[in-house]
């Protein structure tokens, strides 16, 4: 159980308003009056004041918000004609046929491949992207947590902590997924056996149109090897100069991908990458990708293409708190979930309850990897701001003294965290249902949910590894804070095939977890 500084995940406020937005107000309507010399505009700070408390007491995070809906805002002309914002799969040139132009305007609505970030395979298990990020994916078999001994957990809890430390101060970012699918799955029973066939059959016919629910737990790994001066000055340099300076960021993120691996190894951990297969080569890591932004599996080829016009192959519509997914067989729907307000404190496996929910939804968090002066400058800022407001969380200040001495003490580093819950549905009353089944279980770990309102399109595309500018609800948080509320916990993914039973395995479900697991009935002497 580790404390989480609920003060680094709130702004300083002033008389309810934070003081950022509060100042930035007073600063224009100051110079608005002093520029123009009619100082009567001075009284407009009452009114614009008033209206700022409004707004920050329904959500104290209401400006960032804000901003990311501004950034992605999409293209007006296109959002009359499709009623809502639009992240269309094709990109479309201006045609000169005045009827098309002036009712379509296709050519104006926002491609999605300007928000995909990923552009190349460097490795067979590296991704390069638009901007020079070095993206690795492995997926995580996990911990089997039911049957296990809560030191042991924090062990592996501390483990972990210990690996995320280890990259302090460095231009890391991990993501981490809980993907929680529906699927289907037969076995053969023609066993011989009557009764065994007989139990099978009934019970394929009972599941019918009942799907399994698996839970995948994936972690990603973003190196930035180049700041924004050495990336700008990359362009003055010869080609070869270029590729040197790239295999050498490269070899970087080789050793990166390796110590991670090592790491995770203990979770039975496989790395995503490149495969051949007939012939041709896909890519289980871009297939993930794509998962991430349709909604469904499917292979991924690897060519010359850059990645950022090969994947996705869906239109995205997100309007105030629910969009939808244009499929080529269909549409699904999806909602965003988010954390107003955090607990005060973090446990090992701390979204465990999450598990258990049988429905589809992808669950991101992200952690930016701070050094220990930005983490301890940091720290102190929110210390003065909150001063300076004379806020009442006088026990918030003092953890963040206490955060500063671990920090200090080396138990301890900080990044900047942000969870996003992205719900889905092949229907609107579905989708509806399942996130408010998903809003009380967050509810009753101490948590204040809220729906993705401002920041729905923001919150969709911030589980895309390598959209860093995106994600919503950015906040500093100590690394064994993230090594707890990630955890790796997982159920046991059972045996489908090579049981020694022989044959009669029948699958079955369990009524707790949605999951499948299988039985065997046998005759005797027939093993």
């Amino acid at each position: 159980m580790t404390i989480l500084n609920k003060a680094l995940t709130r702004p300083a406020a002033l008389w309810g308003v934070p003081l950022v937005p509060l100042l930035f107000t007073l600063c224009i309507l100051t110079l608005a009056a002093v520029w123009s010399r009619f100082y009567w505009l001075l009284l407009l700070l009452i009114p614009a004041f008033i209206e700022l408390r409004r707004l920050a007491k329904e959500d104290i995070h209401f400006f960032d918000l804000k901003l990311l809906a501004f950034k992605t805002r999409g293209n007006r002309a296109a959002t009359r004609h499709f009623g809502t914002k639009a992240l269309v799969a094709n990109q479309y040139d201006a045609i000169d046929v005045t009827e098309f132009i002036k009712h379509m305007r296709l050519n104006e609505s926002i491609p999605l491949s300007r928000y995909l970030p990923w552009s190349s395979h460097l490795h067979e298990q590296v991704v390069k992207n638009k901007k020079g990020d070095f993206v690795s994916t492995w997926e995580i078999g996990g911990t089997i947590f039911e049957c296990e001994d809560e030191h042991y957990l924090a062990t592996l809890d501390m483990q972990l902590n210990n690996v995320i430390r280890s990259f302090e101060g460095l231009p890391v970012t991990f993501y981490t997924h809980l993907v929680s699918d529906e699927f289907t799955d037969t076995l053969e029973c023609e066993s011989g056996i009557p009764f065994s066939d007989e139990i099978a059959r009934l019970f394929y016919a009972s599941r019918e149109g009942k799907p399994f629910y698996q839970r995948r737990l994936f972690f990603t790994v973003c190196f930035n090897p180049h700041t924004g001066i050495e990336r700008a000055t990359m362009k003055q340099k010869s080609l070869g100069e270029r590729k040197t300076l790239l295999d050498n960021a490269l070899q970087v993120m080789q050793e990166h991908r390796q110590a991670i691996g090592t790491a995770l190894s203990r979770y039975a951990a496989r790395p995503l990458g490149t495969y051949e297969e007939n012939g041709h080569v896909f890519s289980s890591q871009l297939a993930f990708y794509n998962f991430l932004i349709t909604g469904r599996w499917q292979k991924v080829r690897v060519t010359r293409t850059p990645f950022y016009d090969v994947l996705g192959g869906t239109d995205i519509f997100p309007s105030t708190d629910i969009g939808q997914v244009s499929h080529t067989d269909g549409q699904s729907y999806f909602r965003g979930l988010e954390i107003k307000d955090y607990s005060t404190e973090t446990i090992t496996g701390l979204y465990d309850s999450l598990l258990y929910a049988r429905c589809r939804y992808v669950f991101t968090q992200s952690y930016t990897c701070m050094g220990k002066d930005e983490a301890r400058g940091c720290i102190r800022t929110i210390e003065k701001r909150l001063k300076s407001a004379e806020d009442d969380a006088i026990s918030q200040q003092e953890d963040l003294k206490v955060a500063r001495d671990m920090l200090q003490s080396g138990i301890i580093s900080f990044g900047k965290y942000h969870q996003t819950l992205i719900v889905s549905a092949p229907t609107s009353e579905q989708v509806i249902r399942d996130t408010n089944t998903l809003a009380d279980t967050l509810k009753d770990l101490g948590f204040i949910m809220t729906l993705s309102r401002e920041s729905l399109s923001a919150a969709y595309l911030a589980q895309l590894p390598g959209v860093y500018h995106l994600r919503p609800r950015l906040v500093p948080v100590s690394s064994l804070n993230y090594a707890e509320m990630v955890s790796f916990h997982n159920f046991h993914p059972h045996k489908r095939d090579g049981n020694a039973w022989g044959g009669g395995d029948c699958r079955c479900s369990d009524p707790v977890r949605g999951m499948s697991v299988r039985e065997s009935a046998q005759q005797p002497g027939r093993c």
